[in-house]
């Protein structure tokens, strides 16, 4: 038979079945060899002379055998050609085979793909990984065909679609978006297609299963085959909805507190630290002094200094740069004056608190609301001058009392001194007794003369007149002429302990010597001494007058040398205040300094120092 049926094949054929690369094998319906190639010969590792009139069973395993039997009875039912991957264990390879039933006869061919189907296997595996692997992710994973068609879903995309995504059935995710988004999703898509771009993101919002509508940010990258074109897209989508409705939320409470601050009354600042600007100003400060808010905005410190008043600059700068040191309840408060676009000073309170801390914890920026308060000041400086014009007429008043009294009081003595005069000219009367009438009189003219002296000195100070003629001569000298000038000058005990002459005006410092004794004798009772002590302090002239009076209240010592001040208990002795306030404007004129040291009941040291030069 083997004979036979070679013989119906030509020599031709034979030769060609032994060029392919697959294995050929011809069956009988008992399954016996009839024909195999050359490739037949090596799967099986016998030759044809050796095979022919053999079982295909006889050269596979049981196992192989089972498959293979089941592959030829499925071919002969059929009577179709029958394709199956068969891997044989004998040989350990995996194999193609294609069996078909014609004439009771098989005809089988044996394809290797052991090496294709390693590679699928691995394709296969790795595809898993990668399933598996974005399983795992948080967000929605996909995998798409190049026109979007989704191959694959992650486990997240799932929960979002809110079902099992049935295999095989195709789900277009651009079919989800909202279609107020799809028109830029489509032009996206395009623009990502494009060769060179391959990449697509956009934020849009997606259906889920409920129908709803939530914001998502979609990214894609190409995975492309050998020849550059897309063959797949894998991409996320990640769930930014709660960050979006935040983004809108802030968005409204920014333009809330945007038009908030816009309709405020008060000037809005926030002041950059750590950068020295100012980084927001609201439209307020037009109003307020005339500046555009833009201009401002980001003009940093030293630049707006510049339109702070010169007397105000220092605290405007430590007001700010202080702010580090502040607490986070702290308000601080400050008020300066600045100049506007008219050219006109403005006065401002600002009241300021931290705003924002770097993450070190520093204070970073401070939010201040500022307030025009230039009318305000201004009525405040109104009300101190009427104030202060009240007390000069009440002062004006006290002294036109005083002074019609203390002038009236010499002017009547000489008056009735006058009068007796008269009377006693022309009569037997002694020169002694004309004598004491002629010296009361003078007496009283000295004190009026004094009086008058007193006001036309408090008018050259008042006027800046107060000139001052420099010389240089010993303070012995000048405090002898005013114990000369004085009353009472027997209980008066001089200390001088400097020989050092002195630079000064001789007869403004003789006058206010002079004015310190008689006041030291008018307050202390008759019999008590008073001391004069001259010495060096430093560079310093110091010369004190210390008498043993009624002595001064101290809540009374700090306005002695005011004008037209009298302290409590001087109403008895005469005088019009105005004494130890030439005597100040006299030692100021010097650059020097005085005071006065007093005890109610043990009395009083009055004293003031000058320096030995002038420097003029």
């Amino acid at each position: 038979m083997k004979n036979s049926l070679l013989g119906n094949y030509s020599v031709d054929l034979a030769s060609v079945l032994d060029t392919i690369s697959d294995a050929f094998f011809l069956l009988d319906q008992d399954f016996k060899f009839l024909f195999l190639n050359a490739k037949g010969e090596v799967l099986l590792g016998q030759k044809k002379e050796d095979l022919l009139d053999s079982s295909i069973y006889d050269h596979f395993s049981v196992g192989d055998n089972s498959v293979l039997a089941q592959i030829l009875i499925r071919c002969l039912s059929s009577e179709e050609r029958s394709v199956e991957d068969f891997f044989v264990s004998s040989l350990n390879r995996w194999f193609r085979v294609v069996a078909h039933c014609s004439a009771g006869n098989f005809l089988i061919i044996f394809s290797d793909i052991h090496e294709e189907k390693l590679v699928t296997r691995k394709l296969i595996q790795r595809e898993e990984q990668l399933k598996r692997t974005l399983d795992t992710l948080p967000h929605v994973a996909f995998l798409a065909r190049p026109g979007g068609e989704n191959v694959y879903l992650n486990r997240k995309g799932l929960e979002y679609l809110g079902e099992v995504w049935p295999p095989g059935e195709v789900l277009n995710w651009k079919e989800l978006v909202h279609p107020a988004d799809y028109t830029r999703v489509i032009n996206n898509w395009i623009r990502a297609s494009r060769a060179g771009i391959n990449v697509f993101e956009g934020e849009y919002r997606l259906r889920n299963y409920k129908g709803e509508y939530w914001w998502c940010f979609v990214k894609a990258e190409a995975v492309l085959d050998p020849a550059g074109e897309i063959s797949l897209w894998l991409g996320t989508v990640t769930d930014i909805h709660r960050q979006k409705l935040a983004e809108e939320e802030l968005r409204e409470s920014e333009y809330f507190i945007y038009q908030l601050t816009e309709s405020s009354p008060d000037l809005l600042t926030i002041y950059n630290i750590q950068q020295k600007l100012f980084s927001y100003v609201n439209q307020k400060i037009f109003s307020f002094l005339g500046y555009n808010p833009k201009d401002l905005n980001n003009l940093s410190l030293a630049t707006i200094q510049t339109k702070v008043h010169p007397e105000d600059v220092s605290d405007f700068l430590k007001y700010h740069e202080e702010f580090t040191n502040a607490t986070d309840t702290e308000v601080r408060e400050m008020e300066y004056r600045v100049l506007n676009v008219e050219g006109e000073w403005r006065w401002l309170r600002v009241r300021g608190k931290v705003y924002q801390r770097s993450a070190d914890g520093d204070v970073s920026h401070f939010i201040a609301t500022t307030q025009d308060i230039t009318d305000l000041k201004h009525g405040e400086d109104r009300q101190k001058e009427i104030v202060q014009l009240k007390n000069i007429l009440d002062k004006k008043e006290e002294f036109i009392s005083i002074a019609s009294h203390e002038l009236k009081t010499p002017i009547t003595s000489i008056k009735a001194s006058l009068q007796i005069l008269k009377r006693l000219v022309g009569s037997n009367i002694d020169e002694k007794t004309l004598q004491v009438f002629i010296g009361k009189t003078n007496q009283q003219i000295n004190k009026l003369v004094a009086l008058v002296k007193d006001l036309i000195e408090n008018s050259k100070s008042e006027d800046g007149n107060l000139n001052l003629n420099f010389s240089t001569f010993e303070i012995q000298e000048v405090i002898n002429h005013s114990i000369d000038y004085c009353t009472d000058e027997d209980r008066i005990i001089v200390r001088n302990e400097v020989k050092e002459l002195i630079e000064a005006d001789k007869h403004k410092i003789e006058q206010v010597l002079i004015n310190f004794i008689s006041n030291a004798n008018k307050y202390s009772a008759k019999g008590k001494e008073v001391y004069i002590s001259a010495e060096k302090e430093d560079d310093y002239l110091k010369i004190s007058v210390t008498d043993a009076g009624i002595g001064i209240p101290l809540d009374k010592q700090a306005r002695v040398f005011e004008k037209f001040y009298r302290a409590n208990g001087s109403g008895t002795v005469s005088g019009l205040g105005l004494g130890l306030y030439i005597s100040a404007e006299i030692i100021k004129q010097h650059k020097g300094a005085y005071g006065v040291r007093s005890e109610e009941g043990r009395g009083s040291t009055f004293w003031f120092k000058i320096p030995f030069k002038q420097g003029r």
